[in-house]
Formats: C-alpha cells, structure tokens, sequence
C-alpha cells in the first residue's frame, strides 16, 4: 500500500506559473460576470442591484477563488500525491477586480453609445 502524499508549500506571487494562470482565468471570469451583467443592465432597462451584487460578491471571494484555483491547478497537474498546497503570500488581489470592473464599464459604454448618439436616454 503506496501512501506517498505530499503537501506543497509555494511561492504565491505572479512569478510561479499556476498562480498566474490562476489569476488571469480568475480575472477572464470576473469580466465576463461584469460585461454580462452591464449588457443585462442596458438591455434590459432594470436597476442594477442584482448584477452589481453578484459582482461585489464575486469581487470580495477573489482572494480565496485565485489560491483555491491555483491549488486545483496544481492537484489537476500533478503526477499523484499531492493531497494540499499552501502558498507563501498570495497574488494581488486588486488585478482581477480592476480589469473586470474596466471591460464591464466598456462593455455598458458600447451598448449605450447608439443611444446617446441619437439623443435618446435609455433606463431609469
């Protein structure tokens, strides 16, 4: 009976590999929250309490969603063995938010654009 685990403890800043991928699927996630709620938003002609919340929320777990993907990442890559990852320190935790909030804001610009060029106001 093999019972070779392994617990890992690692760098987590943007230099190690699976925490960067972490971060960017983590961040490509998040903006597509955000641009789908903002064209939801503009679309839709409602308030914007439910797809803003979901963001916050989203936006205040990003700490703890970027380590636990990196730590699947590394489980998922492993040959075997590995049972847990720690990480020393932790990736920035503003990127994701940052960028999401920014593709989001675009995103709620490109779908308002025809209207305020043609003078018509959409929403409340």
């Amino acid at each position: 009976m093999n019972l070779n685990l392994l617990v890992l403890e690692v760098d987590g800043g943007l230099s190690n590999p699976r925490v960067l991928c972490a971060v960017v699927m983590w961040t490509a996630l998040l903006s597509v929250v955000g641009a789908l709620g903002a064209r939801w938003v503009r679309t839709r002609n409602v308030r914007a309490v439910v797809p803003v919340a979901v963001f916050v929320l989203l936006s205040l777990v990003t700490s703890r969603a970027q380590l636990v993907i990196a730590e699947a990442l590394y489980i998922l890559t492993s040959l075997g063995g590995i049972t847990g990852v720690g990480f020393w320190g932790g990736p920035p935790v503003w990127i994701a938010p940052v960028v999401a909030s920014s593709v989001a804001f675009g995103v709620w610009l490109r779908t308002s654009a025809p209207a305020l060029a043609s003078g018509q106001r959409r929403g409340p």
